[in-house]
């Protein structure tokens, strides 16, 4: 199995869904469903159920949302690496109406706003980096980290990113220049390029020193490019059924890294990252549970 190593978020997403009219200042009964989120999670998940043998790297305090992060991980292929902060595990609460419209949501991220390189790069993961062949991201590690990540990683690994949102993908350009592909949707796109058309992203994304990206559009064509492979543009195949559009995107990656590293075509990497983003939306959660290779070619060979 190919070595992969990834470094980022790993969080507790709740949501809380109402069963009754939204009153301001009322108790309103309703369901909360709680799970393991976060962009690297979601790719650490996905790449060790595609046949990656997986180590990974997350910011955490020693507290009860650490200790359910580390259980969800347990039962995955999964070398997990926690570094240990101090501050809270970081959350994401939402409260969604009856009709599943989004009323307000806490976003607890401090601890990864927080971290410094001579916290978080311990000699246990510069070990890691050192030794790293392909390296995974996401963009909730702080730009000062991130451009130290990139001065301790060899020159041969190939390094894959998660954008995470438009806010966060800007955290990403004192390193873009080192970055092998950036996986982005097309929002994230245009606040990394400062561009308002997405046909100008591609070229812009370039000038910025970017050697590949993914650009994804839900529904809309996929845009990608890569260094020694010529620009392609995808329109996607219909999906049978949405239920959770959550983990789409890190879905897409994780098809992505899974062809590209076996020296597969662009176009044959993205056909394969969109097949297992399709199967992703189909099933409540941001990660497949029974997500395999030979699945993700079932779903791409009944697309086509």
């Amino acid at each position: 199995m190919n070595p992969v190593l990834v470094i980022g978020g790993a969080h507790i997403d709740r949501k809380g869904a109402m069963e009754e009219d939204y009153i301001e200042g009322a108790s309103i009964p309703g369901t909360i469903e709680e799970a393991v989120g976060g962009g690297a999670f979601n790719v650490a998940a996905n790449l060790s159920r595609l046949g990656f043998d997986v180590t990974f790297i997350s910011p955490r305090a020693k507290d009860a949302n650490a200790a359910y992060v580390a259980e969800t991980i347990k039962p995955l292929d999964i070398k997990d690496q926690p570094v240990i902060c101090s501050g809270n595990t970081p959350s994401y609460t939402a409260l969604l109406d009856r009709h599943g419209e989004l009323i307000a949501a806490l976003a607890d991220m401090k601890l990864y706003d927080g971290l410094t390189h001579e916290a978080f790069l311990t000699a246990q993961v510069k070990d890691e980096l050192k030794k790293c062949e392909i390296l995974i991201t996401d963009a909730n590690l702080p730009a000062e980290l991130l451009i130290e990540i990139a001065n301790h990683i060899p020159d041969d690994c190939n390094w894959y990113a998660i954008a995470v949102s438009p806010a966060k993908v800007v955290r990403y350009l004192p390193v873009l220049k080192r970055m092998n592909c950036l996986a982005m949707n097309a929002n994230e796109a245009k606040a990394i390029t400062k561009t308002s058309d997405i046909g100008d992203t591609p070229q812009a994304l370039k000038q910025l020193g970017l050697q590949g990206a993914i650009i994804t559009q839900g529904a809309k064509d996929i845009i990608g490019f890569l260094k020694g492979h010529a620009p392609i543009t995808l329109t996607p195949s219909p999906a049978a059924g949405i239920l959770d559009v959550t983990g789409a995107g890190d879905a897409t990656l994780s098809g992505f890294v899974t062809m590209i590293e076996k020296d597969h075509t662009i176009k044959d990497a993205l056909e394969f990252g969109m097949a297992a983003a399709r199967l992703t939306i189909g099933i409540k959660g941001a990660q497949h549970p029974s997500l395999t290779h030979d699945l993700v070619q079932q779903e791409l060979e009944q697309s086509q």
